[in-house]
């Protein structure tokens, strides 16, 4: 029996830049302008170009010590890729800094002819509670508005980072995603439950 494909319909989040930043903002969701508001309050401000090895030290110290899906070597190899995009000018990264000067949110972005991509971000506690996530990406669309530019927010199969790029006016875009099982038929069921355990458990 030949390899086994698995068939899915991802979602994703894309918001067009070319339109003024006021006409953007027109279009974000009443709770978003309040976090707004109140990340405008916090002594907040965005620098660029942040040290892609930060922003992982910053996943990692937060989001990424309840996730085990990821070894050292992902890290590494991403850090690497982030450099490297970087020297190509293919990278762009942003970070937000607190009003004691620590970073407490920052993204990386990939750029794609007329696309671009949130590719990977970190965020502290103290970025939660200022809304420093909101307040960078508000900055990000600020400076790219009027440029001929999609933003694709990504990673939005998850409901409540769906729910916080969309209030940003984002569209919901699908796209196809394929996964090949090349498992023996006897070992499909086995393979799934603990894909399934992993996804649910262990994530």
């Amino acid at each position: 029996m030949g390899p086994i494909l698995i068939h899915f319909e991802w979602h994703t989040y894309e918001l067009d830049l070319i339109n003024s930043f006021s006409h953007i903002q027109k279009n974000y969701s009443t709770n978003l302008k309040r976090n707004l508001k109140n990340a405008g309050n916090s002594n907040l401000s965005v620098v660029k170009n942040t040290k892609p090895d930060e922003i992982i030290k910053l996943f990692r110290d937060n989001r990424g010590k309840n996730i085990n899906s990821l070894s050292d070597d992902d890290y590494v190899k991403l850090n690497r890729i982030s450099y490297q995009g970087i020297y190509k000018g293919v990278i762009q990264t942003y970070g937000v800094y607190s009003g004691n000067n620590q970073l407490c949110a920052a993204v990386i972005f990939a750029k794609s002819k007329n696309k671009i991509i949130f590719l990977f971000s970190g965020l502290s506690q103290e970025g939660k509670n200022t809304n420093a996530m909101a307040f960078l990406i508000n900055s990000f669309i600020k400076e790219h508005s009027m440029q001929n530019l999609t933003l694709d927010f990504e990673g939005s199969n998850d409901p409540n980072l769906a729910r916080f790029y969309k209030s940003f006016g984002s569209k919901l875009c699908t796209y196809p995603h394929i996964r090949i099982n090349k498992l023996p038929i006897f070992l499909n069921i086995p393979f799934r439950v603990y894909k399934w355990y992993k996804r649910n458990f262990n994530s």
